[in-house]
């Protein structure tokens, strides 16, 4: 369960079901969440946007803004990095090493 806290009114904003655990997160204009083999993307009122399978553990997230709709790039614990628009593959790079960072 991943529970959205406005820390400043001390209230839950919404709560939604991550079946696989959290593995890490990133906060954008959306939520962002890596988890076991899963990126899912939640809008700002809990409403699911993003859904993507991941070959291992998701270990960093980051998205990047253009003119179009952005890439969101995952990066995962076999050493992969994934670069995905609207839930479509663009790219992907393997790497010597697992990347923490993004």
């Amino acid at each position: 369960m991943f529970i959205f806290i406005d820390a400043e009114r001390n209230q839950d904003v919404f709560e939604v079901a991550v079946h696989e655990g959290i593995s890490c997160l990133f906060f954008y204009e959306n939520i962002y969440v890596g988890s076991c083999c899963l990126v899912q993307g939640f809008s700002a009122s809990g409403d699911e946007i993003f859904w993507n399978v991941a070959s291992d553990t998701v270990v960093a997230l980051l998205h990047l803004e253009d003119e179009e709709d952005g890439l969101l790039l995952a990066a995962t614990e076999d050493g992969f990095i994934r670069a995905s628009q609207k839930e479509k593959l663009v790219f992907e790079i393997e790497e010597v090493k697992p990347n923490l960072r993004l």
